[in-house]
């Protein structure tokens, strides 16, 4: 089976579920044998029920629960009685007793009565607490429709309507009457014929007691055309029989058109702005043609017409970009070692590559040639961006061909092909000898794959940066490159590479220069411990060049790393880092929290961070360098046989207080940090300015920020402020305003965030690679259709009143899944849908749906197994299987950021691996940088508050579509509008995924804004130049902060619709109160005793001046500290008590 059919499977498996039917003549479930059961048929136990059943034509019969209870989505409901709504309730309920594991065979079902016995009593108060059946939302659907425009001449619609409903079965269950449900297929065409005018047109039809109407709605629309809606409604009357034959399963509603007659859907569109403009040229070929109502709207194109239908199991196939691009000569892909030893082969693909790029937009300009208005337009913009980026590859490229460039290019492209073998190795497991106290290591797995090669754009990206990065004074240095490629293209692999360049460079001119060249910086403290894994392997890889016979051109000192991140993720102080790895040693792993990100060897791959007889691999305390009468944490390589074993370790540095002593020549950094720079002078270190204020240092020449899109909203105004410390540090006493690229995988309105941000025009901002006319061709990343696309599930359960068992229904339904096309295919790979990335949007919903998974997904794996008679437990030596899955789940959340790389690297764990992950919960941290190649699978609870969040977190899943294409599963709750939107656009937003992308918003001189960091801004300017000779705020001090606010205010000026009102006015306040401060002899203040600057949520005194000043920039919001007294509440007046349902937010 290939790796598409398996992910189609347990797509199919997850449809016959949650839709149905699990078992019809077209197929059934994974693993299950159908057994065919004749009316009036007598099983003779209990456990006969445990099958899959079938009647004689095939369709399946339902023995142990209703069709109401089974399925729940797609269904149309009649009027519902006063107690149907709790009756359905209690049979979709996760109520389904277990039976020991010791008799796997006798699945005794103990649940409620089929809710359409008519012996069933009404549910009490008491029954649906213990059932925990609380209503999210009023009602269940009786009605779906779909609305599309077409030409004003089509007088006649073809209208089919599909589904299925259920009669009743007789059985017999050990001697004892039993009533099973048979599936009968419900079928109907009508040709129906318009109305001249807006009206409607209704047509009736009955199938056995169901009565259902199709309608259809007309209404006049502009340029010929109209508005159809087409509908479909089950006005059975409800009676006072069984409800499940009065159901409407599986409903569909499918309209042909004539051919050529069906018209976009008209959508509002005023926006005029470029972004605008560049995508609606981009997807010009991706209309929205059709809406569903209650559903999805799916339209397929054929010679006989165009056919509008529902969709109520919605599957939407997204194509994978690739950045593998060819020519007719073959890959342009470029061997990085050849690239480095100079080859002609190498250099022959560089310059078939810039061929191909000019030919390409030659090309591109004839067709632009056929467009008019606005697309004419807008595409001669993209084209002229296509040809400046052109200039500058070949700019680049001719600059490389000789100089201290050309070696520093080739260097870092060995530095490269060293790191990508490094970083892609298998770790190696390491086992302690408690006689010998000694570590052993695994050897090293073969090497697989492809030789390590550049991707044509990154090569493109890092010689067009050439330069600017080498001169200062060229037009572009202070422009801004913004790489966007869509998740898993290789954007790290493309700053890291101009990074490595830069650190080269700078040597190559200067032997024994020191100091922090790189600065590289991210949002998410998970990102930034697996970041910082993959730049270590690069640090380590630059130095393995170093010491092969280079030391004369790059200098006798190491090449080194550091992390500067928050106290949650890394110590601040040596002495805490020392205290930690010693409760480390003499705990387990996992009982103590890690000071350490590594997790392996950055060299050569050994596993790092376990606790052996009291010690931990690859951590020990050793002396500070230079400073024998001090001691630190030392990372140092568990293997013997490694470079880095042995004396300095390897060249790591996780402790602020080691960050700073070091000046690491690559730093990484969360951009949160940058708020100690107001309550800390020691930084200053990392700009390369000494105790006095002097530059002692080159400063950073090269500053990345990955993942832009998350720098918005008030982190990114913020981000804004202290930005202008950042530029003004580097060129305070003659230094250098750093190159700036940034990167990211949804992009939108990039120009002006960065303008906001860096103060860098926003023409003048660029985007890597430029588009051209499509979005499916920029030609250095082209939709691939030869690869299997990420398929995109949207389950919206209208028939459950409480999302959360629809949450417990699907991920036990995936969990099954998995397990039973193991058994009925052995050739499957399951490796990739063994492990389920589950996404919430909080942690409350996390902590929610995690004290279900023992109880009720555990409940619904139970009747899965029991309607499927399908087992999905691990294997026993006896051959059988457990019944249900057993579940280890880990947490990848801000709450767990502690063991984010511990939790990371379980998840490379491959399917049978000792601690692979069935269960992953995670948050919004996962949202970027979680780069596992084996995951294939993710469910979404609920819809993502964005367009860019959803993207982000469906591409943790199918990096690897060859051989794991990506299933994405989007939970989605009928009582909240935002999934509803999303639900009823399902196939048309995925068809245009990119376009959906929401503005980024940055302002960080608005009032708030500056209310909020203007202070802590002009505090770190001044704190990191000020000598540090006196802790109070001196009149030295004071001219230092006019001179700052000047260069901030000048920077104010540079940007548009902005005004200095505000900023003055902010400005002033805060200068008279450093002035009574200066006057008071107050001291500036640290995080451990405030003084003149005090955290926001510290009271402002009243007796003496103050600066409020952030601690961190996720403190956005202010605090505000509440406390209830209930004495002195009025008495509760007495009420029936509201439901608890847990999404108050959601319900309708």
């Amino acid at each position: 089976m290939t790796a598409e059919q398996t992910r189609d499977q347990l797509v199919d498996a997850l449809r016959r579920d949650l839709l149905g039917p699990l078992a019809d003549p077209d197929g059934h479930y994974p693993a299950a044998v159908p057994v065919t059961l004749a009316p009036g048929h007598a099983l003779a136990a209990v456990r006969d029920l445990s099958h899959l059943y079938v009647a004689p034509d095939g369709y399946e019969v339902l023995t142990g629960e209703s069709p109401v209870g089974r399925y729940v989505t797609g269904a149309l409901y009649p009027t519902l009685g006063a107690h149907d709504d709790t009756d359905i309730d209690v049979a979709q309920a996760p109520n389904v007793g277990e039976v020991p594991e010791t008799e796997p065979a006798a699945v005794v079902p103990a649940v409620a009565p089929a809710v359409d016995d008519d012996t069933l009593e009404a549910a009490t108060d008491e029954d649906l607490d213990a059932t925990a059946t609380t209503v999210d939302r009023v009602g269940r659907p009786s009605s779906m429709g779909i609305s599309f425009v077409i030409d004003a001449d089509v007088t006649t619609l073809e209208v089919h309507v599909h589904g299925a409903r259920y009669e009743s079965y007789d059985l017999t269950v050990a001697g004892r009457p039993q009533q099973g449900w048979h599936r009968i297929p419900v079928t109907d065409t009508r040709t129906v014929d318009l109305p001249t005018q807006p009206g409607r047109v209704t047509r009736d039809l009955a199938e056995g007691p169901l009565h259902a109407q199709v309608g259809v709605d007309v209404r006049a629309s502009a340029n010929g055309t109209r508005v159809v809606t087409a509908y479909l409604v089950n006005r059975t009357p409800r009676g006072t029989g069984p409800l499940a034959p009065l159901v409407l399963f599986t409903a569909a509603l499918t309209v042909t058109i004539p051919a050529g007659h069906l018209r976009d859907y008209p959508e509002p569109d005023v926006d005029t702005s470029p972004e605008a403009r560049t995508l609606r040229l981009l997807y010009t070929t991706a209309p929205v043609r059709a809406v569903g109502h209650g559903c999805d709207a799916v339209v397929d194109d054929g010679p006989a017409g165009h056919v509008v239908r529902t969709e109520t199991f919605p599957v939407a196939r997204v194509a994978p970009t690739t950045p593998d691009i060819s020519d007719e000569a073959g890959s342009l892909a470029v061997d990085m070692d050849d690239l480095g030893e100079w080859k002609a082969s190498a250099r022959a693909v560089v310059d078939r590559t810039l061929t191909a790029y000019r030919a390409w937009i030659a090309t591109r300009r004839a067709k632009a040639a056929t467009l008019s208005g606005e697309a004419a337009a807008t595409a001669a913009e993209h084209l002229a961006a296509c040809e400046a980026f052109a200039g500058d590859i070949e700019a680049g490229w001719k600059l490389a061909q000789t100089g201290t460039v050309h070696i520093a290019l080739r260097y870092a492209s060995l530095a490269m092909a060293t790191q990508r073998r490094s970083y892609s190795a298998k770790t190696r497991p390491v086992t302690f000898n408690k006689a010998t106290k000694t570590f052993t290591v695994a050897p090293a797995a073969a090497a697989t794959g492809k030789r390590p090669a550049w991707r044509p754009f990154q090569l493109a990206f890092i010689l067009a940066n050439l330069p600017p990065q080498t001169d200062p004074a060229h037009p572009r240095r202070g422009a801004v490159d913004v790489i966007w490629m869509p998740t898993g293209g290789g954007k790290t692999e493309a700053y890291l590479g101009l990074a490595a360049f830069t650190m080269l460079h700078r040597r190559l001119l200067d032997p024994s220069a020191k100091g922090t060249t790189v600065l590289m910086r991210y949002t998410l403290r998970l990102l930034t411990a697996q970041q910082l894994q993959r730049a270590a392997s690069l640090i380590c890889a630059l130095n393995d060049l170093r010491e092969d016979g280079r030391t004369g051109e790059l200098g006798k000192a190491r090449f080194s790393i550091g992390a500067w991140l928050g106290k949650a993720s890394t110590p601040n102080t040596r002495k805490d880092a020392q205290a930690m790895l010693t409760a480390l040693g003499k705990g387990t792993r996992g009982t103590r929290k890690r000071p350490f990100l590594l997790s392996r060897c950055p060299s050569c791959a050994t596993s790092m961070g376990d606790t052996h007889d009291g010690k931990v691999a690859g951590y020990d305390i050793a002396p500070v360098p230079n400073d024998p009468t001090k001691n630190r944490m030392r990372a140092i390589c568990p293997n013997p046989a490694c470079a880095y074993s042995k004396g300095a370790g390897l060249p790591v540095f996780e402790v602020d207080e080691d960050v700073y002593a070091a000046q690491p020549t690559f730093v990484v950094a969360t951009v949160d940090k940058f708020a100690q720079l107001a309550w800390n002078d020691k930084p200053r270190t990392l700009f390369g300015i000494g105790p006095d204020g002097t530059r002692r240092l080159p400063a950073p020449e090269l500053i990345i920020q990955d993942e832009l899109h998350l720098i918005s909203g008030p982190l990114g105004s913020l981000v804004g402020l202290y930005e202008s410390t950042i530029d003004q540090l580097c060129r305070y006493d003659d230094g250098t305003a750093p190159r700036i690229v940034a990167a990211t995988a949804t992009t939108r309105a990039y120009g002006r965030q960065a303008q906001h941000l860096y103060a860098c025009p926003a023409e003048d901002v660029r985007l890597v690679p430029p588009p051209g006319l499509s979005a499916d061709d920029s030609f250095f990343a082209k939709v691939n259709p030869d690869v299997a696309p990420r398929m995109h599930i949207g389950v919206c359960a209208t028939g459950v009143s409480r999302f959360q068992h629809t949450e417990m229904r699907v991920l036990s339904s995936l969990t099954h899944a998995a397990a039973a096309i193991e058994q009925a295919d052995s050739t499957a790979d399951l490796n990739p849908y063994w492990t389920n990335v589950v996404f919430f949007g909080s942690l409350r919903d996390l902590g929610h749906a995690k004290s279900l998974l023992a109880t009720d997904a555990r409940s619904y794996a139970w009747r899965l197994h029991r309607s499927t008679g399908v087992n999905s437990g691990n294997p026993r030596a006896d051959g059988t299987r457990a019944a249900v899955r057993h579940q280890h789940d880990v947490e990848l959340t801000s709450a767990a950021s502690a063991d984010a790389a511990v939790n990371l690297d379980k998840l490379t764990k491959a399917k049978g691996e000792a601690g692979c992950v069935d269960l992953a919960l995670a948050t919004s941290v996962i949202e970027v940088g979680v780069d596992v190649d084996r995951l294939g699978l993710l469910t979404m609870i609920r819809q993502p508050k964005t367009a860019s969040q959803y993207i982000q977190v469906a591409g943790r899943v199918g990096r690897d579509a060859t051989n794991g294409p990506g299933v994405v599963v989007t939970v989605l709750n009928p009582a909240n509008s935002r999934d509803m939107s999303h639900y009823e656009r399902f196939t048309s937003t995925h068809a245009r995924l990119y376009a959906a992308v929401e503005p980024a918003s940055v302002t960080p001189f608005t009032g708030a804004a500056l209310t909020r960091g203007l202070r802590g801004a002009l505090a770190s300017t001044v704190r990191q130049i000020r000598p540090v000779t006196s802790p109070a705020v001196t009149d030295a001090d004071l001219d230092l902060l006019d001179t700052v606010t000047d260069a901030v205010r000048a920077r104010l000026s540079t940007l548009p619709h902005t005004s200095t009102d505000v900023f003055d006015e902010v400005a002033a306040y805060a200068r008279a109160q450093a002035t009574s401060a200066n006057g008071l002899a107050l001291a500036w203040g640290t995080p451990f005793s405030p003084a003149f600057l005090r955290p926001p949520e510290a009271p402002a005194p009243v007796d003496m001046p103050s600066w409020s000043v952030l601690m961190s920039l996720r403190s956005v919001d202010g605090d505000a500290a509440v406390h209830l007294d209930d004495q002195a509440l009025p008495a509760r007046a007495t009420q029936p008590a509201a439901p608890v349902t847990g999404e108050e937010d959601d319900a309708w």
